[in-house]
């Protein structure tokens, strides 16, 4: 098995095509929830405000929101994400810093 960057195509050599995703997180790399029980997802948890869009009228292009944006809803790296406005992509991680 090769690793594939995510967000990129990828196959199992059988006739089946995918996108690659990131790996799950563990406990080790980070939970998804801060202790406490706040519900916040913090950074680097699996989950994006990253969309690169591959139809529509920004295919081709990478829009990042701030994760403090309101109505925001974060997506798993390697899901479908949308502008909202008929362009569709896939969620790639955040930019660091």
């Amino acid at each position: 098995m090769t690793p594939t960057p995510i967000g990129q195509g990828c196959t199992d050599g059988h006739k089946s095509y995918g996108v690659a995703i990131a790996d799950a997180p563990t406990k080790s790399s980070g939970s998804h929830i801060i202790e406490g029980g706040s519900g916040t997802i913090e950074p680097n948890d699996g989950y994006s405000s990253t969309c690169q869009f591959d139809s529509g009228p920004r295919a081709g292009q990478v829009q990042h929101w701030e994760r403090s944006t309101p109505g925001l809803a974060l997506v798993a790296i390697g899901q479908g994400c949308t502008d909202g406005q008929d362009s569709h992509g896939i969620a790639i991680p955040d930019p660091e810093g």
